[in-house]
C-alpha cells in the first residue's frame, strides 16, 4: 500500500504517519495477538486526526476516503470479542456477576446465540468507570491476559489460566 497516495489531501503529523505505517505493517500479519494492538493503533490515529476536548467526531466524508476505508477495515476486521470465560479472568468475577452487571446496564455484552461477548472498549469502560481502575491498571490486565494467551499453545483449564493470569499480573505490577 502506498501511504502517500492513501493520505493525499490530508494534513498529518510525522507521528501520525508513522502510526499509519505501523498499522499497514501489522495488518499484513494475521496472528490473533496482534488484533488488540492494531485496534488500539487505529483508535490512536483517529484520535490524532479528530480529537476535541471531550471525544472525537469523525466527518462522514472522511469515511469515504482511501485512508478512512483502510482504517475502519483494519479496526473491524481485527476486533477481538472477549468471551465470558475471558471476562471472568480479566474482571476476576464469576459468570453470574457478569450477567448481573449486564442486567443492571453497567457492562455491555453482545448476545452471540448461546454465549455473550464484549469488546475491549466496553470492558475498558466498565473497568475504569465501575471498578475504578486507572487506564494504566486496565492496560496491565489486558497485557497479562494476552501474554498468557500468546504463550499457551493448547487450550488450558480455567483454573490454570486464572492462576497464570494472577502471576503475570503481579509480575507486570512489579515491586511497589
Amino acid at each position: 500500500m502506498d501511504i502517500i497516495e492513501m493520505t493525499k489531501g490530508i494534513s498529518l503529523s510525522e507521528e501520525t504517519i508513522s502510526k499509519i505505517e505501523q498499522i499497514i505493517k501489522l495488518s499484513v500479519q494475521s496472528k490473533y495477538q496482534k488484533k488488540q494492538k492494531l485496534s488500539r493503533m487505529v483508535d490512536s490515529v483517529l484520535s490524532d486526526l479528530f480529537k476535541n476536548d471531550y471525544s472525537f467526531l469523525i466527518p462522514r466524508d472522511f469515511l469515504d476516503t482511501e485512508l478512512g476505508i483502510f482504517l475502519f477495515t483494519v479496526k473491524y476486521a481485527n476486533q477481538y470479542y472477549y468471551t465470558t470465560f475471558d471476562l471472568e479472568i480479566l474482571l476476576d468475577r464469576p459468570k453470574s456477576n457478569l450477567y448481573f452487571h449486564r442486567n443492571q446496564g453497567h457492562l455491555k455484552l453482545i448476545n452471540r446465540g448461546k454465549s455473550y461477548e464484549a469488546t475491549e472498549r466496553d470492558l475498558r469502560k466498565f473497568m475504569e468507570n465501575y471498578d475504578g481502575l486507572s487506564p494504566r491498571d486496565v492496560d496491565k490486565r489486558f497485557e497479562a491476559f494476552w501474554n498468557i494467551k500468546a504463550s499457551s499453545d493448547k487450550k488450558i483449564s480455567r483454573k490454570v489460566f486464572k492462576e497464570q493470569f494472577k502471576i503475570e499480573l503481579e509480575q507486570l505490577k512489579g515491586p511497589l
